[in-house]
């Protein structure tokens, strides 16, 4: 299995990242220092996650989810939920739309 899926992946400030093995990173993401992509109680259930997503610093995200492409997700975020139509920000505890602007730092 493959944990992330073609390139790009940028770490920000290397620190403690937590990623389950089973989970799913798309291309271009960028993860930030304090994240953890976990499992939920359920085994296998973890998170997959869209291409170009901006994954800011103590963001806590877990289950059986699935974020789309071109989101950002809001320092300290905890996600427990499924945003699969993608370009948007989310934010807070737990988790919901603050924005339809999505990540538009785009790779050149």
């Amino acid at each position: 299995m493959q944990l992330f899926r073609g390139g790009g992946l940028k770490i920000n400030h290397y620190g403690l990242i937590v990623v389950h093995p089973l989970a799913r990173i798309g291309e271009w993401c960028d993860i930030h220092q304090g994240v953890n992509i976990g499992q939920n109680i359920e085994k296998g259930s973890v998170p997959v996650i869209g291409d170009n997503v901006w994954i800011g610093p103590g963001v806590k995200m877990f289950g059986k989810i699935t974020l789309g492409a071109n989101m950002m997700i809001g320092a300290g975020a905890i996600v427990n939920k499924s945003f699969e139509e993608g370009n948007c920000t989310i934010a807070g505890n737990p988790a919901i739309r603050v924005s339809d602007h999505g990540n538009v730092w785009f790779r050149e």
